[in-house]
């Protein structure tokens, strides 16, 4: 009898064990599915005790390996899937950077696509397409909402079209070997463009700045600036490629330029968005495919660019990256700090303290990027088209081979700083905007 009462204490101490590891199973971290077997758990009795004991556990699977074994084979592959899942999140949110890397190295690896591409004339078309989609996404009427602002909108246009461009005659006077001066004139052409068409508007609206203020000055200043430009470029640049009446500096010529391929095309883009019924609603119903085409027609020129250039002998040392990148960090900071600054000196925004911070954070932000498209739209230009021309040239930046591709780097990596910076800022700027919001709901 004491061996059968033992017996049994010992079965009812394992079937607590069993039931107590099951349930710790079922409650841990990781879903968990029963896969029941006929004979998977067998209950055995022995004659003059009564005992009941169990030989054999029930099997645990994982989700992954119990629909495995129902012969659902494809979700085995799950944790690849899960860890490319990130990546993929990344790339869709950076696409413009990741299209430029790309097509630049793509290019300084296989340049004979990209010179093809470009002796067949697609540069161009490919600008033109540029800015007729940038033209599409223009929203009229969020521009004329702050209009009201006339000190931040005016400090802005002046800022962007006449102060900041001044630091590319400093640029050009920096003591560089003759080798790098190619990246200080893509720095320098870079300095003297309009704001950005994207990029800008996207980061005010993550901050919380005043987003109608930004599209404001993305339209006034790209619009306004193919007017300007004719004349800044060929006063601060015109030495550095051997005279303003050559290399797409002359400013009537380059005024063409800019009205063939920047200025018409936006019109027409903004035209059909304002005027043709279900446009506007198919833009922004697929806004992801249309900043995608975007993207890639941008990545498209400078990859026709460095792939001609390197065909030339254009050679791209880790030294000129830098350089590159200094450059581009340094105009970068000084922008800000100098709108910074102007802003904060000529007391712009008005009276109510959060909106005069939305307008200050959207103007520095505005104020301080440029653009990229027309940027290596004039580089492209500065290209000369004859003997006479070439011979000018003999003596400025565009006489080292292939200068015109390095110079195109270069202000694609201007392109890529300033977005890296402004990203780390936004977080920042969503703070002090979010406190001030607090404080006012205090008060």
């Amino acid at each position: 009898m004491r061996s059968c009462e033992k017996l049994k204490k010992q079965g009812r101490e394992r079937k607590s064990g069993m039931r107590q590891t099951l349930l710790s199973r079922l409650s841990g971290p990781a879903h968990t599915h029963f896969h029941h077997q006929q004979g998977a758990l067998r209950v055995h009795s022995r004659k003059g005790c009564g005992r009941r004991e169990a030989v054999q556990r029930p099997r645990v699977l994982t989700r992954g390996q119990h629909q495995g074994h129902s012969g659902n084979s494809s979700d085995l592959q799950t944790p690849a899937i899960a860890w490319l899942r990130p990546a993929l999140r990344a790339i869709d949110k950076q696409i413009l950077p990741v299209a430029l890397v790309s097509f630049i190295v793509l290019g300084v690896i296989r340049p004979k696509e990209g010179l093809i591409a470009h002796e067949l004339g697609l540069s161009n078309l490919i600008t033109i397409a540029i800015f007729i989609i940038s033209g599409l996404q223009l929203k009229r009427g969020d521009a004329l909402a702050a209009a009201k602002a006339t000190g931040c909108v005016a400090f802005g246009l002046v800022s962007i079209l006449l102060l900041t461009p001044m630091l590319a005659y400093l640029l050009l006077k920096l003591p560089l070997p003759d080798h790098s001066l190619p990246i200080a004139l893509g720095a320098a052409v870079f300095c003297c463009m309009p704001t950005t068409l994207s990029s800008g508007i996207s980061m005010t609206a993550a901050a919380g700045g005043n987003t109608a203020l930004a599209i404001l000055l993305t339209l006034a200043s790209n619009i306004l600036g193919v007017f300007t430009m004719p004349f800044v470029l060929p006063t601060l640049l015109g030495s550095a490629v051997g005279g303003s009446s050559c290399g797409g500096l002359q400013p009537g010529s380059l005024l063409a330029q800019l009205t063939k391929v920047v200025l018409l095309p936006t019109l027409l883009g903004a035209a059909a968005r304002a005027y043709i019924p279900g446009v506007a609603a198919a833009v922004d119903e697929n806004r992801r495919v249309v900043v995608y085409l975007s993207a890639i027609c941008l990545a498209c020129v400078p990859w026709m660019q460095v792939s001609r250039s390197v065909c030339q002998g254009l050679a791209i040392t880790a030294a000129d990256l830098g350089l590159a990148v200094c450059l581009g960090s340094a105009c970068h900071i000084v922008f800000l700090a100098f709108n910074a600054l102007c802003v904060r000196v000529l007391s712009l925004g008005g009276q109510d303290r959060l909106e005069a911070a939305r307008l200050r954070q959207a103007l520095v932000l505005q104020a301080s990027q440029k653009t990229l498209p027309v940027a290596v739209t004039i580089i492209s230009s500065m290209t000369p088209s004859n003997a006479a021309c070439a011979a000018a040239q003999a003596g400025g930046v565009l006489a080292v081979p292939g200068a015109a591709g390095l110079a195109a780097i270069a202000a694609v990596t201007c392109h890529l700083t300033q977005i890296i910076i402004d990203s780390f800022l936004v977080p920042i700027w969503t703070k002090d905007l979010q406190s001030l919001k607090a404080q006012q709901a205090a008060s």
